[in-house]
């Protein structure tokens, strides 16, 4: 196609905005992209087919070009889209930024720099949501056959790079159009006017293009089509933003009866822990009551329960019983068992095997010297008057538990 066409780009973005030491304002954006766009052929050139979309192409090899890059560089900024391309004659009624960096290519995919922004006016726009970018450039196409393409983008030509109230909403917010001046003159020409819906609810014109009586219908056809894309996505995505609020207003209350619950949970584990420290005081009160009553005895208690064990296992031994890891209790129901059978120990309390051992170590310990060693180990048990303790001992058992058997 050797006529040259005008696209203008919206799918950028600003990054990030901050004023200099002049009060310029600088942006930091990605202002242009690879990739393939679609858009209607009453767009892109009348010869095409008005209501067919076209696959347009925008190839890496074709925009990141040293000379493509380079030319970027040093392109103006505007407010808006002139209504002509910028030349010598008429920057200077455009002109409101200038490009500020060097052009970089970002992800194999973006081109990104830094613009600056002089001009107070623009400024204002930009700071009260006039906020993204549209690059104008012109190209030519190279129609291509069996791709996921119609055709490709070659010898790209930067123009300027404009500040713009919305970005892209598909083909209806880029538009690309043949800007040959002598094209459409003739007779019979309409002027057909391509607009979208802002999210303000006000109609933005996109472009005006020229085209014949003959074709006006099917390219006005389209020019509403686009209008009503643009308007049912701005509706698709307020309903979305609705959605979106109100599923999150549903989860803030949500967590907050949630959370009422839980400081409902942690006042009464508050209470039920309040309660635990009374016990625990008291408990601690009374062990400290306790160890008072106990200092000085708890040693001489242990060196008596020693002592008593030491005894039983002299005698147990000498019974010829083994007393390794038994207990005195164990011992002295052992020793019982074997010199007083009829004595039975079954269900018996503590002290009516204290008793008893008592008992049989009287009566047996004449028989063995070996058992007199033992009973003296007992201090509690002392055999000095070994008759007398023997019937007091005999009566106080028969007293306490009704006799032997």
């Amino acid at each position: 196609m050797k006529n040259k066409l005008i696209a203008f780009d919206n799918n950028v973005e600003i990054i990030s905005q901050k004023r200099n030491e002049n009060g310029y304002l600088v942006l930091k954006c990605i202002f242009a992209r690879t990739g393939i766009q679609e858009r209607y052929g009453a767009e892109i050139n009348p010869d095409f087919e008005a209501t067919k979309l076209y696959r347009e192409y925008r190839s890496p090899e074709e925009v990141f070009k040293p000379e493509v890059l380079e030319a970027f560089k040093n392109v103006v900024i505007t407010n808006d889209h002139p209504q002509e391309l910028l030349t010598s004659q008429n920057t200077k009624y455009h002109a409101i930024g200038f490009v500020s960096s060097e052009v970089a290519v970002v992800d194999d995919t973006y081109l990104q720099c830094e613009i600056t922004i002089y001009d107070d006016d623009a400024i204002d726009d930009i700071e009260n949501g006039k906020s993204e970018l549209s690059a104008g450039y012109l190209y030519s196409l190279l129609m291509v056959e069996n791709m996921d393409y119609d055709y490709i983008q070659t010898d790209i030509k930067p123009n300027h790079i404009a500040i713009v109230q919305a970005g892209r909403c598909g083909s209806a917010c880029s538009l690309a159009f043949d800007t040959n001046p002598n094209q459409n003159k003739g007779n019979d020409m309409k002027k057909i006017v391509f607009k979208r819906m802002l999210p303000d609810g006000k109609e933005a014109v996109i472009s005006e293009i020229e085209v014949s009586d003959e074709s006006a219908e099917a390219v006005q056809g389209v020019a509403d089509m686009i209008f009503e894309k643009s308007k049912k996505m701005l509706e698709a995505s307020q309903g979305k933003d609705e959605d979106e609020v109100k599923a999150k207003d549903e989860e803030i209350e949500s967590l907050k009866t949630e959370l009422s619950s839980k400081d409902e949970e942690i006042e009464s584990l508050k209470t039920e822990l309040s309660s635990k420290d009374e016990e625990i005081d008291k408990l601690q009160a009374q062990i400290d009551t306790n160890k008072e009553k106990n200092v000085g005895t708890d040693s001489k208690a242990v060196m008596a329960m020693a002592q008593d064990l030491a005894g039983v296992i002299v005698v147990a031994n000498d019974c010829g019983i083994d007393t390794t890891g038994k207990d005195t209790l164990s011992l002295k129901k052992e020793v019982i068992g074997k010199y007083k059978p009829e004595l039975a120990l079954d269900g018996k309390s503590d002290s009516y095997v204290e008793s008893a051992f008592d008992i049989v170590a009287l009566q047996i310990k004449d028989a063995d010297s070996s058992f007199l060693r033992g009973l003296d180990a007992v201090p509690s048990k002392a055999l000095d008057e070994k008759q007398k303790e023997q019937n007091e001992a005999q009566d106080s058992f028969n007293s306490k538990f009704g006799g032997n058997s």
